[in-house]
């Protein structure tokens, strides 16, 4: 309940990612059940959903 999986299987629904995971060496998802985690490169998770899926979302806090 309340997991955003990172991928979506429904044409319906685009799925974005913040441009700012671009710079990550990895990416972490646990979506659906806490004790499990999925570790990928973030180079391949972004060739997976396809690069025009990167969007400015979240604003940095404020320092």
């Amino acid at each position: 309940m309340g997991a955003v999986p990172p991928f979506s299987f429904n044409d319906e629904l685009t799925l974005y990612v913040d441009k700012r995971l671009t710079g990550a060496g990895r990416v972490f998802f646990n979506a659906g059940e806490l004790v499990r985690s999925l570790s990928l490169a973030a180079d391949d998770y972004f060739s997976v959903i396809g690069h025009d899926r990167i969007a400015d979302i979240a604003v940095p806090p404020a320092a």
